[in-house]
């Protein structure tokens, strides 16, 4: 078996060198190009004064993660995606809560922050070598029969295309490479995380019409309940889900259109904290509500982020706050809604 394994060592050894005479490549000097993701920094200056425009996790390596990406927001037009690490702020590598307390900073001078991204570059991302043509293929294999007909071994056979390795994973549009499904696995993964701080699943088609029964079913479903464990850079309890409202409202272009809204939310909500059962239950098919909230982004995500419920009653659409509703959530959404009337205002 030694004898064996050297001649096939000298085989594969003097194939590649046909291959270099062949190709005229040249034998790379040095050590060897080990395969893994590296990263692309961008860097991109940020108003602290107004919303990012993007929700954080903290990652397991201790950095902050982009997870979440706001339409029309400052993240967005800065071509930020969802996967994006934090790596310095203003120069100086930061970690998750650096970067948390450099924004608070920045937000009490008004000041600009610059922000440099890592973006993590797909396995295997490195140029790969151009394939041989048919006739350097049919050079390397002739070279390849003469040296081993010249040490009294068989000439290597060409491969079939039933010899060639199948690709690991199979799609249902046909197979890809494990690259592919590494960036597959990866999106999944990002969508999972969005969908844990957002709440709920905005990849999720929604007819407007709203009479399939799977549809009814959904507006039926009780509200994740509100932990209140998260915490905004001002020290209150968080709600990502009126955040991501309230950012909405505040990107409306009609500003005195988003005041209104944001005035007409905080006066509801107001009323449904008293705990008369007539203030907990808002029609939709009322001309003010429709005029003030409903025509305006993020107005009705609001509600929904206090707790509000889409339900039917009789021929008409309602928002309910049920019995036992979660006092805790009504008010983290209340302050928030209350913070952006704040900034409107301004």
């Amino acid at each position: 078996m030694g004898m064996m394994d050297d001649l096939q060592k000298r085989l594969e050894k003097f194939g590649k060198d046909v291959e270099r005479s062949v190709t005229g490549k040249k034998k790379p000097k040095g050590g060897h190009t080990l395969g893994g993701a590296a990263d692309s920094a961008l860097e991109h200056a940020f108003d602290a004064s107004r919303p990012l425009g993007m929700t954080l996790t903290k990652a397991d390596d201790g950095r902050a993660e982009v997870t979440g990406v706001a339409q029309q927001g400052q993240a967005e037009s800065k071509a930020v995606r969802i996967g994006d690490v934090v790596a310095a702020l203003d120069g100086a590598a930061t970690d998750y809560d650096g970067f948390v307390a450099g924004v608070a900073a920045a937000r009490s001078t008004g000041a600009r922050m610059r922000v440099r991204f890592a973006r993590p570059l797909p396995r295997g991302a490195a140029k790969k070598a151009a394939p041989l043509s048919n006739e350097q293929r049919d050079a390397r294999r002739d070279a390849m029969a003469r040296a081993a007909e010249k040490r009294g071994q068989p000439a290597p056979r060409k491969k079939k295309a039933a010899d060639a390795p199948k690709s690991p994973t199979v799609f249902e549009d046909g197979p890809r490479s494990a690259e592919t499904q590494a960036a597959w696995e990866r999106a999944q993964r990002g969508d999972d995380r969005t969908r844990r701080d957002m709440g709920y699943d905005p990849f999720q088609a929604v007819s407007s019409a709203g009479t399939l029964e799977h549809e009814r079913a959904a507006l039926r479903q009780q509200p994740e309940p509100f932990a209140g464990g998260g915490r905004r850079l001002d020290g209150q309890a968080a709600c990502p889900e009126a955040e991501v409202a309230c950012e909405a409202l505040e990107l409306c272009v009609d500003k005195a259109a988003a005041l209104t809204c944001a005035e007409t939310v905080l006066k509801l909500l107001g009323n449904a904290a008293k705990g008369d059962a007539k203030f907990r239950r808002v029609r939709l098919g009322n001309k003010a509500v429709q005029e003030r909230i409903l025509a305006v982004d993020g107005g009705l995500e609001a509600l929904c982020a206090a707790g509000f419920e889409l339900a039917e009653d009789g021929d008409e659409t309602v928002l309910l706050l049920k019995d036992g509703f979660d006092a805790a959530r009504l008010d983290a959404a209340t302050k928030t809604v209350a913070a952006a009337k704040a900034r409107l205002s301004k």
